[in-house]
This record gives structure tokens, sequence and C-alpha cells, in this order.
């Protein structure tokens, strides 16, 4: 999670650095115009405050890139167990978070609660095993005792001299009467293994609700981020159009801005939303109990 909220960050940053860039270009060409007197001077006013704004959010965006990469750090330790700070000019992987979801798409789309093996399930399982163990010996415990004794009355190293009549022998034979104890011990055992079953039973039930939960999440936010690129591509589309007509002198600074600003801040909802969407598919392999992603 921290290395797609550094990819964030820095998806993040892009966005506001071109809307930096081009409120300054724009502030720029406005004083042009203003000179010309195609342009009332109060324009020069507007341009300058929205290039003021855009700064503060680069400045902030600037920001969470470093919280971001120090977060990251935190991971970061060479063979010889020391810290490692991740350098600046180190940049994500693109292709990661596209293989991951590919990965993970396939991975959900073949999934089959009949296969479903949590290693939580495999310690309620080792817990049941072991009271079956326990359970066997209480079994032992209502057989008879019989024990059996022999010592020899010679010296033991005139193995020669031995002979049944100079031998000490001895049988000894136990049984409880009424098994009181016993017995329950073993209604005791097995009571126990029901229910350590019924526990298994239950845990079963919450891991597969909790992979359902999840698998959903991601099909619902991997829709929305199809919608939402198309909504990226439409206020593009405006925005671009709005500047057309604002070069034709048939648009206001206001309006160029407010197209600006839709579309940069729908590109920022699509990153924001596609790191929720790598998230969440790493929620549903971690509902699997899977230590990687197959």
């Amino acid at each position: 999670k921290s290395f797609f909220d550094w990819q964030l960050s820095l998806a993040n940053l892009q966005v506001y650095e071109k809307a930096y860039s081009l409120s300054f270009e724009r502030l720029a060409a406005t004083r042009r115009n203003v000179s010309l007197g195609d342009r009332p001077g109060i324009d020069t006013v507007e341009a300058r405050i929205q290039m003021q704004d855009r700064y503060v959010q680069l400045l902030q965006a600037q920001n969470d890139v470093l919280t971001a990469r120090l977060q990251l750090s935190v991971y970061l330790w060479s063979e010889n167990n020391q810290p490692l700070e991740l350098k600046s000019n180190v940049i994500p992987d693109p292709t990661t978070q596209t293989i991951l979801l590919e990965k993970i798409e396939s991975s959900t789309q073949t999934n089959n609660n009949q296969n479903f093996n949590h290693p939580y399930l495999k310690i309620l399982d080792l817990k049941i095993s072991q009271l079956e163990i326990d359970k066997k010996w209480k079994k032992e415990k209502l057989k008879p005792l019989l024990n059996f004794s022999y010592s020899p009355l010679t010296d033991a190293n005139r193995f020669s001299a031995l002979s049944f009549n100079q031998n000490k022998w001895g049988v000894g034979f136990a049984f409880p009467l009424f098994l009181r104890k016993e017995r329950g011990d073993l209604q005791l055992a097995q009571i126990k293994i029901q229910t350590a079953q019924w526990e298994r039973d239950q845990k079963r039930n919450e891991l597969q609700n909790k992979l359902t939960i999840a698998t959903n999440r991601f099909a619902n936010l991997r829709s929305q981020e199809s919608l939402q690129e198309q909504n990226v591509g439409n206020y593009e589309k405006l925005w671009l159009s709005e500047k057309k007509m604002f070069e034709l002198g048939e648009s206001s600074l206001f309006m160029i801005n407010s197209r600006e600003m839709s579309y940069m801040t729908s590109q920022i909802k699509l990153n924001e939303l596609q790191n929720k969407l790598i998230k969440s598919g790493l929620e549903v392999e971690y509902s699997k109990g899977q230590l990687t992603i197959q």
C-alpha cells in the first residue's frame, strides 16, 4: 500500500505541475494581450490569482511526495540491516500496477470457494487433529491395566545359573469399577472436537464472506475506473475546445480556467480511484490468505 501511495503522489504531482505550468504561461499571455489592448486589465489579476492557487497546490503535492517516499523507505533495508532512503530520482515502474491488476482480475474470475484453503483454517484443522489424538488417549484409559514384573533372585552376571525358579515374577491387573472419570473425560474430549469443528466452519464462512465482499468491491471499482477514464477524456475535449475559443477571442479567462480545473480535478479523481482499485485488489489476495499474487 505504501508503494502505491507513493505512486499516487507522483501521479498527482505531474497533474499539478502541468496545471501550474499552464497557469504561468496564461499569465504571461494575458499580460501581453492587456498591453496590446486585447484584454481588460482585470484579467491579469485573475490569471495571477489562478497561478498562485495552483502554486500552493503544487507545493502541497511536493510535500505529499516527500511524505510518501519516507513512508515507503521504512520498508527498505540493506543486506546488513541498515535502513535505506528512497532517492528522489527513483520513480515507480509504470507497468507494475497494470500487471498486478491483470493477475488479480484473472484470479477473481477463476475464484472457487470450494478450493478455499486459508492458512487460518489449516491452524484450526491442526487443532482438531490434536484433539483427536487426545480423544484416542482418553479411550485408552477405558481399557484394563495389566502390569507384568520380573526380577532375578541371583547375580545378574551368572546367566548360566538362571532358571525359572530363581526369578521373581509378578502380574498386576487393575480395572475401575464405574469408569466415571474416564467416561467423562472421553465425552469432554468429544465435545471439544465438536466445538472446534463448529469454530472452523464459522471461521470458514467469515473468511469466504470477506473474500466475496473484497471481490465485489474490486469489480465495482473496476467499473468506476472505466467510467472515470471516459469522464477524463470528455473533460479534456471540453477544455481543448474552450482553449481554441479563448485563443480566437470567443471565450473568457474565467471559462478557460473553469474548464481546465474540471479536467485537472477529474484526472486527480482518476488517480485516486486507481489507487483504491489496486489496494482493493491486494485486499482480495489477502482475503485468500496468500502471501504472493498467483
